[in-house]
């Protein structure tokens, strides 16, 4: 049986096939785990005390947005990280680093989008919180500067 598994998958790696077979592999695999990411955070949700103060689901559909933004799933990943910004805004209010980065997260979703006045907007909010809570010399606030000038080169 092992030698059969061997056999076939020198088959498939030698023959026309393969790069269509890893194809659709992939292609499942990365459905397996968007479907696996939405459980989650539906599960997160279901178990919270209190899902609009949960620390926890908000990095957690932060995370998730970042997947679905890596995958070109702009408007899931925005759906995402307003539930993380929400959250953020009830438990710390608008100035904390956790807030400012969920800015930061859907304002360049909004850039890839091509909505710049929506990236703008977040971006500029973003760099307005680290501003106040980190300073003018820290990463993070060079981080949403350099957001916000890519959005104006583009």
């Amino acid at each position: 049986q092992e030698e059969d598994k061997k056999v076939i998958l020198s088959m498939v790696e030698t023959g026309s096939g393969f790069n269509s077979v890893n194809g659709k592999v992939n292609e499942r695999m990365r459905n397996w785990v968007e479907e696996t990411l939405i459980e989650a955070v539906k599960e997160a949700e279901e178990k919270s005390e209190d899902a609009t103060t949960d620390l926890d689901l908000a990095l957690l559909s932060n995370n998730v947005g970042k997947v679905f933004c890596n995958d070109g799933k702009y408007e899931i990943a925005i759906t995402y990280f307003k539930k993380s910004i929400e959250i953020g805004l009830k438990v710390h209010g608008n100035e904390h680093c956790d807030t400012a980065s969920y800015y930061n997260s859907i304002g360049k979703v909004y850039r890839m989008m091509g909505d710049y006045e929506r990236a703008l907007d977040y971006g500029n909010k973003s760099l307005e919180v680290r501003l106040k809570v980190l300073g003018n010399e820290h990463i993070d606030t060079a981080a949403s500067y350099n957001n916000i000038g890519i959005v104006y080169q583009t």
